[in-house]
């Protein structure tokens, strides 16, 4: 940080040395993390940054609103705080939630194809966040959702946003916030692309089941199948364990449903 700028950008990998011309230049990375909107859209035909809050008095932040730089670095300042505050109105002082959201923005900054494409997208819906950015991905999609791959598409700016500490180096946090999700009690993230646009899209429903439409939901799936394993009702409700078992107690103490042990296996109905 005490650099002069020329150098600081050089040693970051923001600029490079230019030798025919012998004079330094930014670098793909450091334009569209430092660079000004005119200077991207010249490089970047189809660059464009939102986010937007389908919500009453939701606000917007687009790239090219002209009252700030446009760039990569002050879009992600800008969608932090407003991620902060969407984090603390759904569940206050919890980091986590608040650190999976953020992961999830940084994922489609770094990820983005900003030479093709329609841009980037980070839309707050009434019951979900939606993410999206330009590109395919650049490995089959069942090993995204395991988190086992480190192949990212913009390796320079990923060097420079892990300087402030942004930025998984496991090239993809999803695993942890499928995690956090599951925490909640949430319905589970889900990861698509398209075609025609190339598109990548991480859905993050932000509205899980109260305890008492998940009770209801139980005994809705009980009528219908009759007996139900722990995992079946997890799986098809999509709730994780922890929440499952909390409704299921509050049912059995009620005397809506009754448990059964075959063969070493736990089984749920409705009693009687």
């Amino acid at each position: 940080n005490s650099l002069p700028d020329q150098d600081f950008l050089r040693l970051t990998g923001g600029s490079a040395w230019d030798s025919p011309q012998k004079s330094l230049h930014p670098t793909v990375a450091g334009l569209l993390l430092f660079g000004r909107y005119c200077a991207l859209k010249q490089t970047f035909a189809s660059y464009h940054l939102e986010y937007r809050e389908d919500l009453e008095g939701g606000i917007a932040i687009r790239s090219g609103e002209g009252n700030w730089s446009g760039n990569l670095f002050d879009f992600y300042e800008r969608v932090s705080a407003r991620l902060k505050e969407v984090s603390e109105a759904i569940s206050p002082q919890d980091s986590a939630l608040e650190s999976s959201m953020r992961e999830a923005a940084v994922n489609a900054i770094l990820h983005a194809d900003y030479f093709g494409g329609q841009g980037l997208q980070i839309l707050r819906l009434p019951d979900a966040l939606q993410v999206t950015n330009s590109g395919l991905l650049r490995a089959p999609l069942e090993q995204f959702q395991k988190d086992v791959i480190s192949d990212r598409r913009n390796v320079g700016l990923s060097r420079l946003f892990s300087l402030i500490g942004v930025g998984s180096e496991r090239c993809m946090g999803l695993r942890d916030i499928y995690s956090t999700w599951a925490k909640q009690g949430w319905s589970a993230p889900v990861l698509t692309e398209s075609f025609g646009p190339d598109r990548v899209s991480l859905h993050l429903p932000l509205r899980g089941y109260a305890r008492d439409s998940l009770q209801q939901s139980i005994v809705e799936f009980l009528t219908r199948t009759i007996t139900a394993r722990p995992e079946e009702l997890s799986n098809f409700l999509e709730v994780s364990p922890t929440l499952l078992q909390t409704a299921l107690s509050n049912l059995l103490q009620e005397g809506l449903v009754s448990q059964s042990h075959i063969d070493g296996e736990v089984f749920y109905s409705l009693r009687a």
